[in-house]
């Protein structure tokens, strides 16, 4: 494993990034206690796709932009 150095203004970036990530992570969250117990079909299935995109996109975002990499 190497050590990767980054310069302030790719410090501020990543940061910038990581927030943005837990924006969106704190609204899916939000929009899952919305749902709640899904009680019909079709909550059931909003609930299903909330909680994939929940799982995929902070780590998905991350890897695109380089911050890291698959082991």
């Amino acid at each position: 494993m190497s050590t990767t150095f980054l310069s302030k203004k790719g410090f501020k970036e990543l940061q910038k990034e990581i927030s943005g990530l837990e924006i969106s992570e704190k609204a899916l969250i939000l929009e899952l206690k919305e749902i709640g117990r899904a009680k019909s079909r079709d909550d059931k299935l909003r609930r299903n796709d909330v909680i994939t995109q929940l799982e995929k996109h902070s780590i998905k975002n991350l890897h695109e932009e380089g911050y890291f990499t698959s082991r």
